[in-house]
């Protein structure tokens, strides 16, 4: 106001002031990136496919995609990529960066965009996905039944010495006889759970790990030793080692198809597997096919395939 009555403008302000707000506004939304659904995942490859199959250009399906995708997920991704593309970055390195993927889809992308195969990896891709989601699925219901009674199971077990026969272990007490140890182990559980205090740190520890799980690094050095701590039981570690194999195995027939190379394919099938012990064979496995062996020979030096496997490779 005192500007107008003084009939003068005031000095805009220095636009490099607003820069270093701007290019740190923009780090921090590259380095967050969007998890899509495996779902979701399935649609945005095969929609991609069509049309790239049907002539129409990439970016203007993607800006279809930002516009008219139910998923808010996709919408969002699809308007950033769409802006990365826009500057001349490719569909796989822009992908990579603002959406997080296993290694072989990023490694699958890039070969087709090298080899023009584009629409055939995305259908591939978008059918591997929608395999793996399947078994996922079967899996899970599956499993409901046998956890909800193993839940119910272990509730009735605690809860029934505790308040059902409290009276009876309280004659038996007085009478100062001799509990079963597992008796008595049931017992002083149920009191455990009975306490107020037990359930508050329960809440806190989940809260805890929910929260570590979030970060990455230390989401990575807890499934490590997870990973560790299966592999040493005799049932449970077998049955990790075996989805290990099968997931490299299929991640590596799935790069083949899509024209990637045998050892271009090799680090993206074992980083896919999401196993230490695989990635740490993976520089083994890539000399030994540069010196002139086989594929089944490669991976039979590293211990990780079963018999069957390895007989059905070479």
């Amino acid at each position: 106001n005192l500007a107008k009555s003084l009939g003068t403008t005031p000095a805009p302000r220095p636009a490099a002031r607003a820069r270093p707000v701007q290019a740190t506004r923009t780090a921090v939304a590259a380095t967050s990136k969007i998890s899509l659904s495996s779902r979701e995942l399935v649609q945005l490859f095969l929609n991609l496919a069509t049309f790239v199959k049907a002539g129409i250009p990439l970016l203007q399906g993607i800006d279809a995609l930002a516009q008219h995708s139910e998923s808010p997920r996709v919408s969002s991704l699809c308007k950033q990529v769409a802006a990365r593309l826009q500057q001349g970055q490719p569909l796989s390195a822009t992908l990579g960066q603002l959406a997080e993927l296993p290694a072989t889809i990023e490694g699958t992308l890039l070969n087709a965009e090298r080899s023009g195969q584009l629409a055939e990896s995305l259908v591939l891709l978008a059918r591997s996905l929608e395999r793996q989601r399947n078994r996922l699925l079967r899996l899970s219901s599956s499993l409901v039944y046998p956890c909800t009674l193993l839940a119910f199971s272990l509730l009735i077990v605690m809860l029934v010495p505790t308040y059902l026969l409290k009276g009876q272990l309280e004659f038996y007490q007085a009478q100062r006889m001799e509990l079963p140890g597992l008796s008595l182990a049931l017992l002083r559980l149920g009191q455990l759970v009975g306490w107020p205090g037990s359930w508050l740190a329960l809440s806190l520890g989940l809260a805890a790990a929910w929260a570590g799980w979030r970060r990455p690094r230390l989401r990575h050095a807890l499934k490590s030793r997870l990973q560790r701590l299966l592999d040493r039981l005799p049932v449970v570690g077998r049955l990790q080692r075996s989805y290990w194999e099968c997931q490299m195995l299929s991640s590596l027939a799935m790069s083949l198809r899509a024209g990637v190379t045998l050892l271009e394919a090799i680090p993206l099938a074992t980083r896919s597997t999401d196993s230490e012990v695989w990635r740490f064979q993976e520089e083994s496995i890539v000399v030994a096919l540069c010196i002139g062996r086989t594929l089944a020979q490669a991976l039979q030096g590293t211990g990780l395939l079963s018999l069957m496997t390895a007989s059905l490779l070479v």
